[in-house]
């Protein structure tokens, strides 16, 4: 299983709002997870890179975490020879809005790639389960073209 960054980094705390308040403030506080992997020192946190992106400032001390959340960005990678992509994200995530996976879904078919999402309703952040865990077998094994065991 491998993980993938934040399709939009200073967008997870306003994608998060409307159904995790508190997580999406924590998101965009100074010092929270996202300020601290963007490097943003900025006693304002992520709104001081949302406000730099809007002003076209590229001076303002939150333009860097701004060009860095722009850099991590897996949607901007996608190319016509992407490898197949098997999403699967939990749609109560408080961590990660589930946004953040239907974006590089998106991407993905508007590039005309292979990709498949799959969203299910039970499970935290990076708790899968095993339905999807199954599911993520049998995506592989159609990709590889290989027979599965039987199941017992």
């Amino acid at each position: 299983m491998l993980y993938y960054s934040l399709t939009n980094v200073l967008g997870n705390g306003t994608d998060l709002a409307a159904r995790y308040p508190d997580r999406a403030r924590a998101q965009d506080a100074p010092g929270g997870l996202a300020a601290q992997l963007l490097g943003l020192k900025d006693a304002r946190g992520l709104p001081a890179a949302r406000e730099a992106v809007a002003k076209g400032d590229r001076s303002d001390p939150g333009w860097k975490a701004a060009e860095l959340a722009r850099l991590s960005d897996p949607v901007n990678y996608v190319t016509k020879t992407a490898a197949p992509i098997l999403l699967a994200h939990s749609s109560i995530d408080s961590v990660v809005a589930v946004e953040q996976s239907e974006r590089l879904y998106r991407k993905y078919l508007e590039t005309g790639l292979d990709a498949s999402l799959y969203l299910w309703s039970r499970g935290a952040h990076g708790a899968v389960g095993l339905d999807i865990e199954a599911a993520s077998s049998e995506w592989l094994a159609r990709k590889l073209l290989v027979e599965l065991a039987p199941k017992r």
